[in-house]
């Protein structure tokens, strides 16, 4: 009971008990909470828990429930999720409005088959041939979560945002806040979404836009290297500077790519020495192409010698495609 205890009180600081509200339907969707806490299983180990924890005692339930009363509940949930939200939103900020939101996505795949949401995306987690969700963690000025939302598991992250903007503007009645998302999280459309909703954003541009801001001498090089500086053009702010670890671990992946085709090309090399009637052509043309799915080819070539593949570092184009690393 003392588990149970620990975990329900931190629920009650945290407002979840005035959000789900009175009732029965309220007390077993709070449980199924506790017993995710305090254990990851599923609905029955969440009955099973409960035989040995006694959450009755503490929640106040006046019955027991099995896993199919567990089930149901989450459509319950599912019908009310809105209403909760909105209550928990509130008792958490005290009618305080965020003025900065944190915005990122992820996915997790599904061993299962019949899912709603369930379908073949973007892989971040590598598993391949399995259906997958994509979700959208919102977070205030303080990192704590606002309601995250699910999308099918083929939404690309771009368009995801626009939901994000009008949850903020709409539901929660927020103005003039300001949307953080990382690189490509934030393009021209999710630019005009923010701004039609009276919101701004603050993003981390990319190379090509870096490089067409120091065409247009915007940006100057030498900036980058100072502490952090800024400038503004045409109502933008661009704050900058190097980022001398983020540098090093770009070179560092240059030099892992770089292994890896010398790797390719000692393999291919013993082949061809074990194997006369072998073409040397063949082990050049899967050279390039481990080039290409690494993206080095700008600064890294491959030529036949002999019955043996050479490595060549263009330096200029090594020293190019560096510029702006850390930038």
């Amino acid at each position: 009971m003392g588990a149970v205890w620990s975990v329900y009180k931190v629920a009650q600081r945290l407002g979840l008990l005035k959000a789900l509200g009175p009732g029965w339907a309220a007390q077993l969707a709070l449980w199924q909470v506790l017993a995710r806490v305090l254990e990851q299983g599923w609905r029955l180990s969440a009955v099973r828990l409960a035989q040995t924890h006694a959450p009755c005692e503490v929640l106040g339930m006046q019955r027991g429930f099995d896993e199919n009363a567990l089930y149901a509940n989450l459509s319950w949930l599912s019908e009310q999720l809105e209403p909760i939200e909105q209550r928990l939103f509130a008792v958490r900020r005290g009618g305080k409005k965020p003025r900065l939101f944190l915005y990122d996505v992820t996915s997790s795949y599904l061993k299962g088959e019949k899912n709603a949401y369930g379908d073949y995306g973007y892989l971040r987690e590598g598993k391949k041939g399995k259906n997958q969700i994509v979700i959208g963690l919102l977070r205030d000025e303080q990192g704590e979560p606002v309601p995250s939302e699910v999308f099918p598991g083929n939404t690309r992250d771009l368009k995801t945002f626009g939901a994000q903007v009008k949850k903020a503007s709409q539901r929660f009645s927020c103005e003039r806040a300001t949307f953080l998302g990382e690189r490509g999280m934030i393009k021209s459309a999710q630019v005009e979404e923010s701004a039609q909703a009276g919101f701004h954003h603050i993003t981390a541009i990319t190379k090509p836009q870096i490089e067409a801001l120091l065409k247009a001498g915007i940006l100057l090089m030498d900036l980058f290297d100072t502490t952090v500086c800024e400038a503004e053009e045409g109502g933008v702010r661009n704050v900058l500077r190097r980022n001398a670890l983020r540098a090093a671990h770009i070179t560092t992946s240059h030099a892992e790519r770089r292994a890896s085709v010398e790797r390719l090309c000692l393999a291919q090399k013993r082949y061809l020495a074990e194997h006369p009637r072998a073409q040397v052509g063949k082990g050049e043309e899967g050279a390039q192409t481990k080039i290409a799915q690494l993206n080095i080819e700008v600064w890294l070539r491959v030529e036949s010698e002999a019955r043996s593949l050479k490595l060549t570092v263009n330096e200029p184009g090594l020293e190019e495609a560096s510029r702006l690393d850390g930038c």
